[in-house]
Protein backbone atom coordinates (compact mmCIF):
# COMPACT_ATOMS: atom_id res chain seq x y z
CA UNK A 1 0.00 0.00 0.00
CA UNK A 2 1.23 3.74 -0.76
CA UNK A 3 1.54 6.58 1.12
CA UNK A 4 -1.50 8.19 -0.93
CA UNK A 5 -3.45 5.24 -0.11
CA UNK A 6 -2.59 5.53 3.37
CA UNK A 7 -3.54 8.88 3.94
CA UNK A 8 -7.02 8.47 1.87
CA UNK A 9 -7.50 5.37 4.74
CA UNK A 10 -6.50 7.66 7.30
CA UNK A 11 -8.60 10.50 6.45
CA UNK A 12 -11.45 8.47 5.81
CA UNK A 13 -11.44 5.82 8.64
CA UNK A 14 -14.88 6.82 10.31
CA UNK A 15 -16.75 6.38 7.10
CA UNK A 16 -15.23 3.02 6.43
CA UNK A 17 -16.16 1.80 10.32
CA UNK A 18 -19.25 3.15 9.99
CA UNK A 19 -20.15 1.43 6.61
CA UNK A 20 -18.44 -1.36 7.83
CA UNK A 21 -20.67 -1.92 10.95
CA UNK A 22 -23.47 -1.20 8.85
CA UNK A 23 -22.65 -4.00 6.71
CA UNK A 24 -22.51 -6.46 9.80
CA UNK A 25 -26.34 -5.10 10.56
CA UNK A 26 -27.32 -5.61 7.33
CA UNK A 27 -25.91 -8.92 6.97
CA UNK A 28 -27.06 -10.16 10.81
CA UNK A 29 -31.10 -9.07 9.48
CA UNK A 30 -30.65 -10.36 6.39
CA UNK A 31 -29.67 -14.04 7.90
CA UNK A 32 -32.98 -13.85 10.05
CA UNK A 33 -35.32 -13.37 7.77
CA UNK A 34 -34.00 -16.09 5.68
CA UNK A 35 -33.78 -17.94 8.47
CA UNK A 36 -37.11 -17.81 9.10
CA UNK A 37 -38.53 -18.44 5.36
CA UNK A 38 -36.24 -21.60 5.46
CA UNK A 39 -38.37 -23.09 8.92
CA UNK A 40 -41.27 -22.01 7.31
CA UNK A 41 -40.68 -24.24 4.49
CA UNK A 42 -38.87 -26.99 6.45
CA UNK A 43 -42.60 -27.02 8.72
CA UNK A 44 -44.61 -26.77 5.24
CA UNK A 45 -42.77 -29.70 3.92
CA UNK A 46 -42.64 -31.92 6.90
CA UNK A 47 -47.03 -30.88 6.95
CA UNK A 48 -46.91 -32.40 3.56
CA UNK A 49 -44.80 -35.55 4.43
CA UNK A 50 -47.07 -36.36 7.33
CA UNK A 51 -49.72 -35.41 4.92
CA UNK A 52 -48.63 -38.14 2.52
CA UNK A 53 -48.27 -41.07 4.97
CA UNK A 54 -51.38 -40.47 6.49
CA UNK A 55 -53.44 -40.62 3.18
CA UNK A 56 -51.08 -43.63 2.00
CA UNK A 57 -51.40 -45.46 5.89
CA UNK A 58 -55.41 -44.61 5.80
CA UNK A 59 -55.99 -45.63 1.91
CA UNK A 60 -53.58 -48.15 1.16
CA UNK A 61 -52.61 -46.02 -1.67
CA UNK A 62 -52.33 -42.24 -2.34
CA UNK A 63 -55.36 -40.75 -3.16
CA UNK A 64 -54.48 -38.07 -5.12
CA UNK A 65 -57.25 -35.21 -4.79
CA UNK A 66 -56.96 -35.03 -1.53
CA UNK A 67 -53.28 -34.90 -0.89
CA UNK A 68 -52.77 -32.66 -4.15
CA UNK A 69 -55.51 -30.38 -2.88
CA UNK A 70 -53.38 -30.03 0.95
CA UNK A 71 -50.41 -29.76 -0.76
CA UNK A 72 -51.72 -27.32 -2.94
CA UNK A 73 -52.95 -25.12 0.07
CA UNK A 74 -50.05 -25.32 1.98
CA UNK A 75 -47.65 -24.17 -0.55
CA UNK A 76 -50.14 -21.16 -1.58
CA UNK A 77 -49.95 -19.71 1.71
Amino acid sequence: MGNRERELLVSRYEMISNIASYNGLLLGVAHTGWKAHVNQVEAILKEIEAAYVRTYSNNGRLSKQSFFNFRKANFCN
